[in-house]
């Protein structure tokens, strides 16, 4: 009975040969997926390198050449640089994908200004965006705090693949951008909650889960045919995991398509610490007709840090704020030249509705003040009233006072300025 029971052990402890066969065919069929993309990856990125190679090959002779017009090298030198982009792009993107198929991406931390992050990646793509006709317009909420602790390369990163994608594949309309905070989701970390959305032709139900798998293209040849390695999605979304998150897509074919991602940031305030108030990276609708003070007003802003949207009109105007607000990213401050709609300004803010126009902080100015501007600044609601040139200081003062008190007791004026500054 012993000798049969050890003989019974001994056999429980050997390794069951058909598992152990089928482990190493699992492991032969894993070797050979990562093979196959192996493969993939190296057909693309020569497949992808050809194009801007070429125009380096073609292009560095013209320049080589001296009989060539000073214009025809300077356009070719441009080339030169997208080219070179292009490759640049190429090659950090293999890397991107290789660190985070081998589990090595690492993300920083780091305090960081949300708004210049943002702005400054939509700047960027605005020229392109606006040579194939199309409107960029970004929204960041009221309440987001100014600075936040993360990564703002990567956060980046994934925006600039998502306007990318977004711009090369609508041909008109719009690509909205939209910023907004959720709040603290423990005690050290906050959400964002990232939109991009565009007007473009859309992505069938069929494709939308697998355009997140490397190599997987939404549009097919098309999608050849415009650039990528097909790896931009699927960086994008290992990326905002990293960061806490989850990057998911909705679409209607022929009418648009939206990203949206939700990325946890760390907190540079304590609890209950009031962030500084600044103008840095604001939004400001500059309302004025007249091209030397909108120009005038427009610089001012640009120097005080500012992001000025100009209207042309006030019906141009009026739609800004109301579309903003429908979007739930209304503008905080909007500066009016009194002198517009035919010598009334004040009019044009009359017809926003009043549920619409109190998320918003008005300035009016007028380059020649007149009496009973200021009692009728007062009567449409407006905060702020500037006369005169265009002071930088004096504006900046007169925005921040109403951004840190939006309903004033008194309209802020040169005069309400100096008293403050009085000594008691």
């Amino acid at each position: 009975m012993k000798s049969i029971a050890k003989v019974s052990v001994v056999r429980s402890l050997r390794p069951d040969p058909y598992a152990e066969i089928e482990r190493l065919r699992q492991q032969l069929r894993e070797q050979q997926v990562a093979k196959d993309q192996q493969a993939r990856l190296l057909a693309s990125v020569l497949h992808d390198i050809r194009s801007p190679l070429n125009v380096i090959l073609v292009a560095s002779q013209i320049m080589a050449d001296p009989n060539v017009r000073m214009e025809r090298r300077e356009r070719n030198g441009r080339l030169l640089r997208e080219a070179a982009t292009s490759i640049n792009t190429l090659c950090q993107d293999v890397l991107d994908y290789s660190k985070l198929s081998a589990g090595q991406m690492e993300l920083s931390e780091q305090a960081f200004n949300v708004r210049d992050c943002i702005f400054n990646t939509t700047e960027g793509l605005r020229l392109i965006a606006e040579k194939k006709g199309i409107q960029l317009r970004t929204f960041v909420s009221p309440d987001t705090p100014s600075h936040l602790v993360g990564d703002p390369g990567r956060l980046r990163q994934v925006l600039a693949n998502l306007l990318t994608n977004a711009i090369k594949y609508t041909h008109q309309g719009s690509v909205d951008v939209s910023v907004n905070y959720r709040g603290r989701v423990s005690q050290e970390q906050a959400a964002l909650h990232i939109e991009v959305r565009d007007t473009g032709m859309g992505i069938h139900s069929h494709k939308l889960q697998e355009i997140f798998n490397p190599f997987e293209m939404a549009h097919g040849s098309l999608s050849s045919d415009l650039g990528g390695t097909g790896l931009g999605l699927a960086i994008a979304k290992h990326l905002v995991e990293c960061m806490g998150g989850t990057l998911a897509v909705s679409s209607h074919p022929g009418r648009g398509t939206t990203f949206e991602f939700t990325a946890r940031m760390g907190l540079t305030e304590e609890q209950g610490e009031k962030p500084e108030l600044t103008l840095q990276a604001r939004r400001v609708l500059i309302l004025d007709e007249s091209p030397e003070s909108q120009t005038e007003m427009e610089s001012a802003c640009l120097a005080l840090g500012l992001h000025p949207v100009l209207a042309r009109d006030g019906i141009e105007g009026v739609r800004l704020l109301e579309e903003a607000c429908e979007k739930n990213c209304p503008f905080p401050l909007a500066i009016v030249n009194m002198e517009c709609g035919g010598g009334d300004g004040l009019f044009l803010v009359e017809q926003i509705r009043p549920d619409r126009r109190e998320q918003t902080h008005f300035l009016a100015y007028a380059p020649q003040g007149q009496r009973g501007d200021a009692l009728r600044c007062q009567e449409v609601g407006v905060q702020a009233f500037l006369t005169g040139a265009v002071d930088r200081p004096v504006l900046e003062a007169m925005l921040l006072a109403i951004l840190q008190n939006p309903a004033p007791q008194e309209l802020v004026t040169r005069h309400s300025l100096r008293k403050e500054e009085e000594p008691v």
